[in-house]
């Protein structure tokens, strides 16, 4: 199975040069194909589905092989971020194509292989570390795979942890000034889910309100969106 995954599975869930000339020129048919999965004859959809079902039979084996792929894609991601950042970006689709058993961009993910403890833990190490904007990092650094940081999110939206919820709004409005248009756009898309998630621990009610956002974050929010809307 290592070597089916090797030789199938990565090369086709991987970022391609024409996905990277996509989001630089047509930045409309890359949300279409990335976010809404509008792509669905396409090789890379069929073998993100055989990938999704080799998971449902295997669950045991899949999950441990992936994470085998993780772990080495990881380190050397991390050992030249400037030129193995397209590794991180296969980690993420990875972990997307083997969790999720249903997915629309209306809904997001409604059924997953995934426990909660594991999504926390790619939240934490792998999803925030690299979507935090600091001098070493600006916000459109390596901006391919922040914008497939930002799809993870938005695809989990209904599973991750209400306490995040929060930490990704404020995140994201400070991507609605990248001057990238796919991360504005899949940021706008998170911040308006994001808004209206209810409480995993009170499905009845919203995970925010206005008092929990706060003034700052509000104002903040309100005064990208302005700007954004005037850019456009």
């Amino acid at each position: 199975m290592e070597a089916l995954f090797q030789v199938l599975v990565l090369p086709n869930i991987s970022i391609t040069e024409q996905d990277l000339e996509e989001y630089e020129s047509e930045p409309a048919q890359y949300i279409r194909n990335d976010l809404e999965e509008s792509d669905v004859e396409t090789r890379r959809r069929h073998c993100m589905k055989f990938v999704g079902r080799l998971s449902q039979l295997f669950e045991q084996e899949v999950s441990a092989l992936i994470q085998q792929f993780i772990g080495a894609m990881h380190a050397e991601f991390t050992s030249d971020k400037q030129r193995h950042w397209q590794q991180m970006a296969t980690i993420i689709n990875l972990i997307i194509t083997a969790s999720i058993n249903c997915y629309t961009y209306q809904h997001g993910a409604t059924e997953v292989r995934i426990t909660p403890q594991l999504l926390e833990t790619y939240l934490s190490e792998l999803i925030v570390r690299e979507l935090q904007i600091e001098a070493q990092s600006p916000m459109d650094a390596l901006p391919v795979l922040k914008a497939t940081c930002i799809k993870f999110v938005y695809m989990f939206r209904n599973q991750i942890p209400d306490n995040y919820v929060l930490e990704f709004v404020k995140l994201f409005a400070s991507y609605l000034r990248s001057s990238q248009p796919v991360n504005q756009s899949y940021a706008a898309a998170c911040i308006e889910k994001l808004l209206i998630r209810k409480s995993q621990a009170n499905p009845s009610q919203p995970v925010l309100t206005q008092a929990i956002v706060g003034e700052d974050t509000l104002s903040m929010l309100l005064q990208n969106i302005c700007e954004l809307l005037n850019e456009n």
